[in-house]
Order: structure tokens, then sequence, then C-alpha cells
């Protein structure tokens, strides 16, 4: 449509330059004016404290005057009706064009809202209740539970498998669904149910119900606000005290890119974890990936034993060292390796060797991450 408009213009306009010119210095200053008188009125309409604000603004009374804003917002207006005033041309295109579309736009805007009304009245209606912050008491879920993630109602395959594998009798499970708060207007002010809980929510937990409902199972059901998703779910399961995360593979990542930003997320947590955390990545054919977080014994393959246990056959030979085991050989490499790392760049070039050998082998860059199918 925009490119049929701009041929359209430049057709009706027999490619005159200077109409052109006036034209769209005709919307562009009438753009400036109003997007200044609105900054000047939200000035008054909310009052509370700001980043940042345009300076030269004076206090009488025990109340703020905006000057700079006002002289600004003065100083557009004053050029806008220049502008309008003595060319005549733009202005009349000018505000033809703004009177045919604001019509359309108008039209348009109570037809779609008539279908988004019948469409939301299919859907099943949520009753909110907001909380401060997160916690069992509020969720009404108990320690252990599955966490799962949500973010697209055309692709809960996870959850679908998570309903058909768990207890719900010795087991709660949890869809979360992070709304992402960015920009200039990530203020706790806009948290209420209208940006929080929009139509897209109602959608996407109408289908987890239906889906709950199918496996005759019960869930609960929580939306955070985050600026970050991995952050807030990390956050969500140290709160609840989940015993896992379960979440839909990414188009984006592989598994094991995913794992690495949901494990720099849970390094980053100020609390320790009160359990072992277990980080599950379903694909869409069943294939699962499975992390654990935090600290976490590794899964040594047959070489690493096989290392271990030669090193330890070595130092026991010595009869002083006879009643050494196999984790004191394991402890004194790590002792050694950290502080072999301080400093040491060829220590880094041994671990960037070994990365590149291991995803040679078996196209994975980390034993924890062999995939494995349920069954």
């Amino acid at each position: 449509m925009i490119v049929l408009l701009q041929l359209l213009t430049i057709i009706g306009s027999r490619g005159d330059v200077f109409m052109l010119g006036e034209a769209y210095a005709f919307g562009v200053v009438w753009s400036f004016a109003f997007n200044g008188l609105a900054t000047l009125i939200l000035r008054y309409k909310v009052k509370d404290e700001r980043e940042w604000k345009v300076p030269g603004n004076i206090h009488i009374a025990g109340h703020e005057i905006p000057l700079g804003l006002g002289l600004i917002a003065a100083a557009l207006f004053v050029i806008a009706f220049l502008n309008l005033f003595t060319k005549e041309i733009a202005t009349i295109s000018g505000l033809s064009f703004t009177v045919i579309f604001y019509t359309l736009f108008a039209i348009s805007e109570r037809v779609n809202q008539r279908k988004a009304d019948r469409s939301i009245r299919s859907l099943d209606q949520f009753r909110l209740a907001l909380e401060p912050d997160v916690s069992l008491e509020a969720v009404r879920t108990r320690p252990g539970n599955a966490l799962v993630p949500v973010r697209d109602y055309n692709t809960l395959s996870h959850l679908d498998d998570v309903l058909d594998h768990v207890d719900t009798d010795e087991q709660d499970v949890v869809v979360l669904t992070v709304r992402l708060i960015t920009g200039p207007d990530a203020r706790e002010r806009n948290l209420v149910e209208s940006s929080l809980f929009a139509e897209y929510e109602q959608r996407l937990f109408t289908r987890v119900v239906a889906l709950a409902e199918r496996h005759g199972k019960p869930v609960e059901l929580l939306v955070v606000p985050s600026n970050n998703v991995n952050d807030a779910i990390a956050a969500t399961a140290l709160k609840l005290d989940s015993a896992e995360i379960v979440a839909g593979r990414s188009a984006k990542m592989t598994a094991q890119e995913q794992a690495r930003e949901m494990g720099a997320s849970w390094e980053h947590l100020a609390e320790q974890p009160r359990r072992q955390v277990q980080f599950r990545i379903l694909d869409t054919d069943g294939t699962e990936h499975s992390f654990e977080l935090g600290a976490h014994a590794p899964t040594l393959t047959r070489e690493d034993i096989a290392l271990v246990h030669k090193l330890w056959v070595l130092v026991s030979r010595t009869p002083s060292r006879r009643r050494i085991h196999h984790r004191d050989v394991v402890r004194v490499a790590l002792n050694r390796l950290e502080r072999d790392l301080k400093g040491r760049t060829d220590v880094m070039l041994d671990f960037y060797k070994l990365e590149h050998e291991d995803s040679r082998t078996d196209g994975s860059r980390h034993p924890d991450a062999a995939p494995k199918r349920p069954g």
C-alpha cells in the first residue's frame, strides 16, 4: 500500500519537486508540533519521577513550569501555522490527505474492533490476581514443581509432553509466560492488567487450559513482566523452588546455545538455589536435551574415567600415597588447573582444542548436552 501511495503521489503531482517538498514539509512540521504538544500535556498528566527531562524547568509555589518544553512546542506551532498560511497547495493537499486517511483509519478501527470483540468472546475469561512478587503461596504451588515457559500458542508440544508424563498428584505444573517490558516505558506504573494480560496472553492461556483439560490435569498460570526472558525464568524457578524447567526448542539457537543462555542467567541469581534444577529442552519430534543448571557433577565419558584411574594408579604406587582415592586425583588436578588459569593462555588453548574435538566426534560441545529420546 505504501508503494502504491508513493506512485500515486508522484503521478498526482506530475513530478513537481517543489510541490512534493511543500507537502512533505506540511506533514513533518505538524507531526513535530503535535508531538511537542503531547509531551507537554503528559508532563502535567503523569507526574511520576522521570529518568530525564527537557531542561529549562522553573518552580513557582511548589509547581513545576516546563518552560523549555513549552517554548519548543510553541516554536513548532508557530512554524506550522506559518507553513499553513503561506503554502496554499501544500495546505489543501495536506488537509485533504489528513481528513481522508483519518476517516479510513476510523472506519477500519471500528471494523477490526468488532472482529476482535467477537474473537475475544470465544476465548476463556481469566480473573487476574496481581501480586507484588512471585511466591509459592501466590502461585498456589508446591516445592519441586515443573516450570514450563511458553511464548507461542502454536508451539506447545513441550507442554503437551510434560502433561503426558508428569503425575500432577506428586508434582505441580506451572505454566509461565514472560511479558517483555523494554524501553523508557518499562516503569512500574505501566504494569497494569491491560499491559500484562492482553489479548495475546488470553489466547495463549486459552490454548494452555484446553491442552491441560485434554490431559485431565491441572496447571497453574503465571505472567511475569521482565526485560529479559531467561532472567525472568531463572528468577521464577528460584522463587518457586522448581525442580525442573522444561522449555521448547528455540528456532534461532541450538539446544547448547539455549542452555548456555539459561545457565548464564542462573549464575546471575542473587540467592543460592535450594535444590539442583534440571533444564530440559524438548524438540517437536520428541528429542530431549537435558542440562543441569549451576554447580553439578559432570557427566564423564569412559575415556575420562580411564584417565582418572590411570593417574590414580601412577600416584598410588608411591608407598606414602597408597591411601588416596580417585576423588583426590580429581581435586589435585582441579587445584592445579585453577592456578594455571590465572594468566596462562596456553591452558585456554587446550580447552579450545578440546571443544573442537568434542564437536567433531559427537556434534555436541558439552557431554551433558547429548540428546536423548524419551522411552
